[in-house]
């Protein structure tokens, strides 16, 4: 009879004022509970709210969109706690706190959203400074998307592995990492080379001008150039060596030219003297000149040159001097630089017994070698 009275005596309380107080006289809101000590309450002060094993068989409907229970067992991925009816959604959200209104957690320690294919968005208004607990969002060991790719930070190293080889696509095709071929494509996912760029590249580095050239170090550092020829001088030494009419081998000058690997046009003049000058009338001494791989007695042309071997000239009658003038393309194939040297005879003489002497040395200021490189 006296629990009959008090809900009388509630009910009629609401419909006169509107508002409840339990533990207080003057309640300041429609429900107004109070501790018996707010400062020091007791261990029954406080306001229970249904407890259940197991979520309903039968889901709420919108009228009771908000009740509150308490799980008393974990159901599923569902922990103990508080949780709220969510008719929209028809789910049962925890909302013991904030973070977890949004995301729940199951038994082995997974974090997913209530809500499904509900995004997440992480902001800060200042930079990381590598310093830990600075930045926006941070992972203390590894990161694993469905449950194949991994991306770890070792150190100041980052690493992608997963399933795939660890493949690595940034807005489909602008930037892709073929990790089982160790190429990069940059608007392309089929790199064909170590880095495979599909448009224009850019390269600024403050050497960049008008009509220059991309040309490399020996260590392979790129630069920007103006244009230049590639050449490499010979090395024309020593008096040159005399050339009897009767010659019919090759003799070594002493003059020669270090070319690296690669083509090269070896460009050559030298100045043919006869040793009675002028030479007779009616008279001609023709010079045949070469390069050598051998620089011993009795060379014969080199077999890394293409197409003729000869450089030639003459010397006619009733003259002081000749010329020997020509080129040679060389191609060096042996992967490393390579000597070859110049040598000069196989002559052919018509009235004279004259020798040619100091040919091939530094005796005259004509005397050259030169390569250009061809590619």
């Amino acid at each position: 009879m006296e629990k009959f009275i008090i809900i009388l005596f509630i009910i009629f309380s609401w419909e006169s004022f509107s508002q409840v107080g339990i533990g207080t006289t003057t309640p300041e809101a429609s429900l107004d509970i109070r501790s018996s000590n707010q400062t020091a309450p007791l261990n029954t002060d406080g306001l229970l709210i249904p407890k259940i094993d197991v979520f309903p068989t039968v889901n709420p409907t919108a009228q009771q969109q908000g009740m509150m229970v308490y799980l008393n067992t974990t159901v599923g991925s569902n922990l103990p706690g508080f949780y709220y009816w969510d008719n929209p959604t028809t789910t049962w959200i925890p909302f013991t706190s904030a973070f977890n209104g949004y995301w729940s957690r199951d038994t082995s320690g997974y974090l997913f959203p209530n809500i499904p294919n509900d995004r997440v968005e992480i902001e800060n208004n200042t930079d990381a400074t590598g310093v830990p607990g600075t930045g926006a969002f941070e992972i203390a060991n590894s990161l694993r998307i469905d449950e194949n790719e991994i991306v770890t930070n070792t150190n100041s190293e980052l690493f992608l592995q997963n399933g795939n080889n660890g493949d690595l696509s940034v807005d489909n095709n602008s930037l892709f990492v073929d990790a089982s071929t160790n190429r990069v494509g940059v608007r392309t996912i089929l790199p064909t080379a170590n880095l495979h760029v599909n448009g224009n590249v850019r390269i600024v580095d403050g050497t960049q001008a008008t009509g220059r050239v991309l040309t490399s170090s020996a260590n392979g550092t790129a630069s920007w150039r103006a244009q230049s020829i590639d050449n490499i001088t010979g090395n024309v030494v020593g008096n040159g060596v005399n050339i009897p009419y009767t010659t019919t081998n090759y003799l070594q000058t002493g003059s020669r030219i270090v070319l690296p690997p690669g083509r090269f046009a070896v460009n050559v003049t030298m100045l043919i003297y006869p040793s009675n000058p002028p030479s007779p009338n009616d008279s001609s001494f023709w010079l045949r000149t070469t390069f050598s791989d051998n620089g011993g007695a009795n060379p014969s042309p080199s077999a890394y040159i293409e197409g003729s071997p000869l450089i030639s000239g003459s010397l006619s009658g009733s003259s002081n001097y000749g010329l020997v003038t020509g080129t040679i393309i060389i191609n060096n194939t042996t992967g490393a630089n390579r000597t070859y040297y110049y040598v000069a005879g196989n002559t052919e003489i018509v009235n004279t017994a004259d020798s040619i002497i100091f040919f091939g040395g530094t005796t005259w200021d004509e005397d050259t070698i030169i390569a250009y490189r061809l590619n």
